[in-house]
Parts: structure tokens; sequence; C-alpha cells
């Protein structure tokens, strides 16, 4: 259960750092709202932020293509992803005070939500 709030935590923080332009770069060629980089591992990306959409696409260093929709709402975080092994997701990331919330609805399994005060995190599957 820790490795799932990990990765939801994970999520968070990609989608917030797309959103604010800390992204990790290596080789960037553009600026905070539109570049390409080739990453050290051999796959590349590109960002293109639009008011409050980002769009960032890749490639892996095995050549396996993967994409992010972030668009902040609100106080909402909605991210929409596939990943390189062809698997997608729909995140929504809601913070109240010291609370976040995290709902997950995978294109595989079951939809679940991961409600985290600070370090303390609770999972349940959601109907």
């Amino acid at each position: 259960m820790k490795n799932i709030a990990l990765i939801i935590k994970s999520l968070v923080v990609i989608g917030l750092t797309v959103m604010v332009g800390s992204a990790v770069q290596a080789d960037c060629v553009g600026d905070k709202q539109k570049h390409q980089c080739a990453l050290a591992d051999g796959g590349s990306y590109q960002l293109e932020r639009h008011g409050r959409t980002t769009r960032v696409s890749g490639i892996t260093g095995e050549g396996k293509t993967w994409s992010r929709v972030t668009r902040k709402q609100g106080n909402a975080i909605v991210v929409i992803g596939e990943d390189p092994d062809g698997t997608s997701f729909r995140s929504r990331s809601v913070t109240v005070g010291d609370r976040t919330t995290t709902t997950v609805t995978p294109s595989f399994g079951k939809p679940y939500q991961i409600t985290c005060r600070g370090d303390d995190c609770v999972e349940r599957l959601t109907k």
C-alpha cells in the first residue's frame, strides 16, 4: 500500500512540477511555454503550456512512447496519461488544507483513492 501511495505522490509531484515549470532537464531547447529535451538515458520529451493546461509527450530510451495532459482546475489537478507500457489512467488530486485526496481511474483494474495528511496516507477502492 505504501508503494501505491508513493506512486500517487509521484504523479501529483510530476503534475505540479510540469505546471510550475521546474522539471528536470538535460539538453533542452525552447522556453518555459514550449520546449524539447533530450534525456541522459536516450529518451526525450516535448512540453507545451497553454493557460492552465500542460501537455507532455515523450519517448523512453527503449523507444516506448508516453504522454501526460495536466490541467489545473481551482484547487484540483487533473492528470490524464498513457504510460510506456500502453496502460492509461486519469487522476484527480484535490488539496484542502493539509489533506490531499487523489482518485485514480486506471485503464485496467479498479479505481482507487488515496488520502494523505503529510506522510500519513490511507488507500481505499472506490466503486
